[in-house]
């Protein structure tokens, strides 16, 4: 469908100011639609249609976490605005509809299993067998715990409500954890960095680049793309978590824009500013990979939480 609308002016949905202001340099006019809750419409996608239409909007384009605004893209998706569908952000930001999907698929999906209450993930544990992780799909924090032991499924069966779910039971897959950071501009997905993450305890660390060998990067970025082709991710900055394991590398997360830290590192690591690169790219502009002149890491702790452990 062709976009009505001048395609220079853009609504931002989740985005920050900071964010719209490396659009406007680009040279777009912005409006934005933030995921502040201070800033939230009582109908995001009534204001999607008024912005568009009153200012002759062409684009539509995500930019937030991809939970809080699926209302305000579902309508830009029906005007035909949307760089992005709810769709596809809907795959790689919601844990259920992500494994849904590689398990269709196949190729990079560790065994998994939807259940409904916390009696079922307990049996579900005991038949994927430990380590296993159990996220809690029904709380807003998404909290995951990992059950290594006999005693850590006990306990976490105490302190679970069996109305709580529902629940996601995942294999634990061992290996090294990467992160790869893509930017995607009218379907070609651009790998910008392999990192590699690593936990001791309460404190996450992640380098950047990744310190593995040529074939293991091509390995993780193929998977990475595979991933943003089988959600049909248009437009945008995204995520994604694997675990390169014996039999090669299994998805475990993914997300639009880059995490807490992936823009971070690009900058400390290349001088490469993704959210920079994507408007300049949408303006036109030819996107090359960043190349690290120097190693970046940087490191942050969980918060406090109860055994058992929470995954990273």
């Amino acid at each position: 469908m062709q976009r009505p609308g001048d395609s220079r002016r853009l609504l931002l949905v989740g985005a920050r100011a900071e964010t719209a202001a490396k659009a406007r340099a680009a040279g777009f006019r912005v409006w934005r639609l933030p995921d502040s809750a201070s800033g939230h419409p009582a109908d995001p996608a009534a204001e999607v249609r008024s912005l568009t239409h009153r200012h002759r909007i062409g684009r539509v384009l995500h930019t937030g976490d991809g939970r809080a605004r699926l209302a305000a893209l579902e309508d830009a998706d029906a005007t035909g605005l949307a760089l992005t569908s709810a769709r596809s952000v809907r795959r790689l930001t919601d844990p259920v509809a992500l494994r849904r999907l590689l398990r269709e698929d196949g190729r990079f999906a560790a065994r998994s299993r939807e259940t409904a209450s916390a009696d079922q993930a307990a049996e579900a544990v005991r038949e994927t067998g430990l380590p296993a992780v159990v996220r809690h799909c029904g709380s807003p924090d998404g909290r995951t715990a990992l059950l290594t032991e006999p005693g850590d499924l006990t306990e976490w069966r105490a302190a679970t409500r069996d109305g709580d779910g529902p629940f996601l039971v995942e294999e634990f897959v061992e290996g090294p954890l990467f992160v790869v950071y893509a930017l995607t501009v009218d379907g070609l997905h651009h790998m910008l960095a392999v990192t590699n993450r690593r936990s001791a305890g309460a404190l996450v660390t992640e380098v950047c680049p990744a310190p593995v060998g040529n074939r293991q990067v091509a390995e993780l970025r193929s998977a990475a793309g595979a991933l943003l082709d089988l959600a049909d991710f248009q437009c945008g900055l995204a995520h994604v978590t694997l675990v390169l394991g014996a039999d090669g590398p299994r998805i475990v997360g993914s997300g639009t824009g880059t995490g807490r830290h992936g823009g971070e590192l690009l900058r400390a690591a290349a001088g490469f500013d993704p959210e920079t690169w994507l408007f300049r790219a949408l303006a036109g502009e030819r996107v090359t990979r960043p190349e690290p002149w120097r190693t970046a890491t940087i490191a942050h702790r969980l918060p406090p939480r109860r055994s058992p452990a929470a995954v990273p």
